[in-house]
């Protein structure tokens, strides 16, 4: 047995190959040429997605949930393309390795397309529990059993291989182990599954990457059959500049490559597998975890912590009576639309040195909502306050004041709020300039109370992965930004107050 792997864990599997063996029923009086008639259509790349729905009824929400287009089509492109490489860049919960390493293997086996399949895992008994599937199926699933007979011969997946009545051989390595010479008898791999190797720290290693990605692309195409080379890669892009990354780039505009990219929505917020998840579903799982998360897992786009300002700089505080500050201002960043960027407001308040941020919205929502926010934290908080209340006004974001008036007409007051007509110039160039700086010298602090709001763990998340050319959202940083600025003007303007006090000390040379 590999080392890693218990016996608890061996145990359990054993227990699991009873339900498989108990959940897979098959029709008892079913006609020998409507058997075959079943298989030959089953056995049709076309048809791949009712092939798995039949077999493995489990992994379907027990027969509820049809496949996706998008895993039918791969599946239709390895069986049309003998020689390829596929890469599965799709989000977390898409059953990526579920098809990549036992749907799409064994639909090729079963149709004598198929007769070694090697297995690639991040170590050897990760490795290892992605063929614990495979044995599975082929030794207990009775669907399989009646329709092709017994396929399972000997081995045992916890020692890293097993084999089939037929001869079909499965394997399983680490990412980083050498495949050169690996054949069965006559037989060299011919298919090969590479699943979820790519590791955040290990990215950093320029080196370690760079061996990783020659092992997989270089020395386990040499060593696979050189007519049939089907290798299929899963792994969503979580991580910047990484083994998927770097295999992209090393040979993703090659004929022979497919690269498939599947997001857990599309642009318009529709899921992209309906049969099995929601809109509300996706909408619901996207407000439950940080925009960090969301994105890298679930929108394969890697944002990394840090890039410009670090998370060693967001500090909290509790914060003064809201009189008692020097100064405080409230901006705001509004997006075109409702579905565009975010609407960004923060209250700053100023005491000696520090900035202290107060109150934040950060909500992807209508101008409406935007509008009633303020005029609500005026009245709760703020009434009777010097506050300066300022929104970006440039271009056509001047039309956004007249929203706000509009709540003044429903209130029967009006904020006095003055739109900045401020030139910026380059937006990242003027946040990294001016914001990170004072983070890094330690002056602004977050609201301790608010640690657990959505609309303060938004503007962190949005200002870790603040960096030149990423697709978060940039208002948060912008609208805090140019909050530090009014605050600053405020005080460069009042500085003929300060006082001159005479010097009294008298110095000699």
């Amino acid at each position: 047995m590999i080392k890693g792997i218990t016996n608890k864990e061996y145990e359990d599997w054993l227990k699991f190959c009873d339900q498989v063996q108990a959940n897979t029923s098959y029709k008892l009086h079913e006609k020998k040429h409507e058997r075959e008639a079943r298989i030959k259509h089953l056995l049709k790349p076309e048809h791949y997605g009712e092939f798995f729905m039949y077999y493995f009824e489990e992994y379907c929400d027990k027969g509820k949930t049809a496949c996706s287009r998008y895993q039918v089509k791969n599946a239709i492109w390895l069986h049309d393309h003998p020689v390829t490489t596929l890469l599965q860049i799709h989000h977390r919960q898409s059953a990526k390795s579920t098809h990549g390493n036992m749907g799409y293997p064994l639909h090729l086996m079963f149709n004598d397309d198929m007769w070694f399949n090697i297995t690639m895992g991040f170590n050897e008994p990760k490795a290892a529990r992605l063929i614990r599937d495979l044995q599975t199926q082929l030794q207990h699933n009775q669907r399989i059993i009646n329709d092709f007979g017994v396929q399972f011969s000997h081995g045992d997946w916890a020692d890293g291989s097993f084999r089939t009545t037929k001869g079909v051989a499965f394997e399983s390595l680490s990412y980083m182990q050498d495949p050169a010479g690996l054949r069965d008898g006559a037989n060299r791999p011919d298919y090969c599954s590479v699943d979820d190797v790519d590791n955040r720290k290990k990215a950093r290693n320029k080196v370690i990457v760079r061996e990783a990605v020659d092992n997989i692309i270089s020395n386990l195409t040499e060593a696979m059959r050189f007519d049939k080379q089907r290798m299929v890669i899963n792994n969503n892009r979580k991580v910047k500049g990484g083994i998927i990354d770097t295999i992209i780039e090393d040979v993703g505009k090659k004929d022979h490559v497919k690269v498939s990219v599947v997001n857990a929505v599309d642009p318009k917020g529709k899921s992209t597998w309906p049969e099995r998840y929601s809109d509300e579903y996706w909408k619901k799982k996207k407000a439950n975890v940080t925009y960090r998360v969301w994105e890298r897992e679930y929108m394969n786009n890697p944002i990394e912590d840090g890039a410009i300002f670090k998370p060693e700089w967001i500090k909290y505080k509790a914060p003064l009576p809201y009189k008692d500050y020097d100064c405080l201002v409230i901006y705001g960043d509004m997006s075109y639309t409702d579905t565009g960027d975010l609407k960004s407001m923060h209250l700053v308040g100023k005491t000696g040195r520090e900035f202290h941020v107060l109150e934040a919205f950060n909500r992807q929502t209508s101008v409406t909502n935007a509008a009633r926010w303020l005029y609500d934290l005026h009245e709760d908080k703020l009434r009777g306050l010097d506050v300066l209340y300022m929104i970006e006004a440039n271009f056509i974001q001047g039309m956004f004041l007249n929203d706000f008036d509009e709540e003044g007409d429903i209130r029967g007051y009006y904020l006095p709020i003055r739109g900045d007509k401020r030139q910026k110039g380059n937006k990242f160039d003027r946040i990294e300039n001016n914001l990170s700086p004072v983070f890094e010298r330690g002056y602004i602090y977050f609201n301790e109370a608010e640690k657990k709001n959505p609309d303060f763990i938004m503007c962190i998340d949005c200002l870790m992965a603040f960096e030149k050319g990423s697709s978060a959202p940039d208002d948060p940083p912008d609208s805090l930004e140019s909050a530090v600025f009014e605050i600053n003007k405020r005080g460069a303007n009042n500085i003929d107050k300060i006082r001159i006090i005479p010097r009294t000390n008298q110095f000699t040379y």
